[in-house]
């Protein structure tokens, strides 16, 4: 029973980031990663309950076209690295450092290229 106001409790804590729509919203994120949709599922769940907290989902967001929120998931990304495995530090270097040879918006490369001295 207290399991189950805790959750709740949690849940209120939360807001938004706390309902079955915002857990719909982050999953199609991951489940059109990859496909014409992956855009329109970015936009919408970032219209609708901004970055999101977590390490996978950021990471995801690496991937969207709009350079301005890539540099808010890389900031935030950045802010958490410390906490992370071994292995997805490595794949965080990695993907930073594919955006510092290949984004085609400069601030976004120059952030990635900055970023990258301190990893």
């Amino acid at each position: 029973m207290m399991k189950k106001y805790r959750k709740e409790a949690d849940k209120l804590f939360m807001g938004k980031k706390g309902t079955k729509k915002h857990q719909k919203a982050r999953n199609d994120i991951d489940r059109y990663h990859g496909t014409d949709q992956f855009e329109t599922a970015v936009k919408t769940y970032l219209d609708q309950y901004g970055l999101p907290d977590d390490w996978s989902t950021l990471s995801l967001l690496l991937d969207y076209s709009n350079s301005g929120s890539v540099l808010q998931a890389l900031a935030a990304m950045k802010d958490i690295y410390e906490t992370r495995s071994l292995v997805e530090k490595q794949g965080f270097r990695a993907k930073v450092d594919i955006l510092a040879m290949t984004a085609s918006d400069s601030d976004l490369r120059d952030f990635a290229e900055e970023m990258l001295k301190t990893l």
